[in-house]
């Protein structure tokens, strides 16, 4: 495409005399033959230097204008965009469905709320829960070691029970962790005073109203073979029969142990105080550390619910290793669940 369609004068311009290449020869009138032979338009310098460049550098973006359809390859580029988001899409369902599954492994989900809090910058949560992996790993370990003999169906030894996927064992925050041999070796006072505050949520008043009002299911208990070494005596599983959902929900809240909810209320309280103080207007600290509140309630306990209620009900199917998937699961996508429920109150 010649430049002379955009810009007519260009021609004339192009074609003058080469005396006139120097500024100062053109200023001067040149009659040859009596004609005036100057170019009857000179634009001015800047005027030209915009021409100049504009044919030696968009020549091909004008012809490709030309001969291509815009709208069309317009439409290419959007569907070419969609395609690529699909993609995207697809990447990023199927990565979070390998860390849902991979975070049955115990190890693997406290390690990867780890690496997701300090991703987000928060440092303090992701050392307390870095703290709560390390400390969690004997019972983790044991954890993997019943779910593997259960899938293996290796024999038990001798006097040792297999909880029936009937019962549900209440969690414990000390039970099985490297604090238990330190609790142990304290006064026996100070040992009944954490064993009193070690419970589930299921011994609460909270836990008793919500059964109340569900229908409250009919407990049995049964000893198993391991020993409690805090409280004395051997653990306990519970069986819960009654109202379906009530039964259900009785076993997740024996699976929260209350200071687990503290500890992990805890690890929320940087962010509290940082969205509480980090602006100027006092309005503004208000309004974003009420939100905080609401977002670090959601963190805490999305996952809580979900795995507990998840790790239940696929252990009433599948003993130990039901358990452990759903507890993987159920903390995973709860977590996802919970981040796009702040999302949403990031916009309020």
């Amino acid at each position: 495409m010649e430049l002379s369609s955009i810009y007519p004068q260009y021609i004339a311009a192009k074609q003058q005399d080469r005396r006139q290449d120097n500024d100062l020869s053109y200023s001067g009138a040149e009659r040859r033959g009596g004609e005036d032979r100057r170019n009857p338009f000179r634009p001015d310098n800047k005027l030209w230097n915009d021409i100049t460049q504009i044919k030696s550098t968009d020549k091909d973006v004008f012809e490709a204008f030309r001969r291509h359809n815009i709208p069309s390859t317009i439409q290419g580029i959007d569907s070419s965009s969609n395609n690529s988001s699909n993609d995207d899409k697809k990447i990023q369902f199927e990565k979070a469905l390998v860390e849902g599954i991979a975070s049955s492994v115990p190890f693997v989900r406290r390690g990867i709320g780890c690496r997701d809090s300090f991703d987000n910058d928060e440092d303090s949560k992701g050392w307390g829960k870095l703290a709560i992996l390390a400390l969690n790993i004997p019972e983790d370990g044991r954890d993997i070691g019943n779910a593997g003999k259960q899938i293996l169906n290796i024999p038990l030894k001798e006097g040792e029970i297999r909880t029936p996927n009937t019962h549900q064992v209440k969690f414990s925050f000390f039970r099985g962790t490297l604090l238990e041999p330190l609790i142990c070796k304290l006064p026996k006072n100070i040992q009944n005073k954490l064993a009193y505050y070690d419970v589930s949520l299921y011994d609460t008043k909270f836990g008793n109203k919500l059964l109340n009002k569900l229908g409250e299911p009919t407990e049995y208990v049964m000893r198993t073979s391991r020993p409690n070494k805090i409280k004395g005596g051997m653990v306990k599983a519970f069986m819960l029969e009654g109202n379906k959902l009530s039964s259900l929900i009785g076993r997740g809240m024996m699976r929260v142990p209350v200071i687990s909810v503290y500890a992990f209320s805890a690890f929320e309280l940087s962010s509290i105080y940082r969205a509480f103080t980090s602006s100027k207007n006092l309005k503004d600290n208000i309004i974003n550390g009420n939100k905080q509140l609401v977002k670090s309630t959601i963190n805490v306990f999305s996952f809580i619910i979900a795995s507990a209620v998840l790790g239940a009900f696929l252990a009433s199917k599948n003993g130990a290793a039901g358990s452990l998937v759903g507890i993987g699961l159920g903390s995973y996508f709860g977590t996802k669940a919970g981040n796009l429920i702040n999302a949403q109150v990031d916009k309020i």
